[in-house]
């Protein structure tokens, strides 16, 4: 009798050790969404407004560049221009006149220090009138590619470094990166990142060595 209560204990204790122990530590495990780096093309470019005139039959905008950003904008460079009037259609042009001089634009209760610049639109249509408002990206850099990831997978230290946890056998361990600019598509990772790592969207809970739950 007593074999048989020892014998049924000690089956108790291996189906607890077997299936409930693993099910506690999977409830007790940090839970996190795995990301990834991803390549994006960036133009860099500068914004401006502006209004549609005609010049001898040709159509140009004049618009006003914040003076932080003028010394960006040079004769020659293109120029991608879309407005309201113009539905989904974009224009393409050229920056054809630079003002020498800086004036005080007021807008509403806010005010900017512009400089004037002129730009040939190259494609005209009928959608093209006089008076259109236009909005203005002049392109100052070539096409490249470059690696992004999600704002919500980088975390910063007391000294300013900036991180992220990948996850390897399991396990989240941290890795040092060097950001660079800031997206609407996420932030561009300079060093750190390897394309083919794991990278564990961040939640408080997760620190360096901690197990964690992928979760879909």
């Amino acid at each position: 009798m007593k074999k048989i209560v020892i014998l049924t204990v000690v089956t108790v204790v291996m189906v607890f050790s077997t299936v409930m122990i693993p099910r506690l530590f999977e409830k007790t495990l940090a839970k996190a969404e795995i990301t990834a780096m991803s390549n994006i093309i960036y133009t860099e470019y500068v914004n401006a407004t502006g209004e549609v005139d005609c010049n001898e039959e040709m159509f140009i905008v004049n618009a006003a560049v914040r003076e932080d950003d003028i010394s960006k904008v040079k004769i020659g460079q293109q120029v991608v221009i879309s407005g309201k009037g113009f539905g989904d259609r974009v224009y393409n042009g050229t920056v054809d006149v630079i003002s020498d001089t800086a004036r005080r634009l007021q807008q509403g209760a806010t005010g900017n220090t512009v400089v004037d610049v002129v730009v040939t639109i190259e494609d005209k249509d009928e959608m093209m009138r006089k008076g259109n408002t236009a909005d203005v990206k002049i392109i100052i850099s070539e096409q490249r590619q470059i690696s992004v990831v999600a704002y919500k997978a980088v975390r910063q230290d007391k000294d300013g470094t900036e991180y992220v946890y990948v996850f390897r056998d399991g396990v989240a361990v941290r890795k040092d990166i060097v950001t660079g600019l800031e997206l609407s598509d996420g932030i561009e990772v300079l060093s750190g990142l390897l394309p083919e790592d794991k990278v564990l969207m961040s939640q408080e809970e997760i620190e360096n060595g901690n197990y964690v739950k992928v979760v879909e």
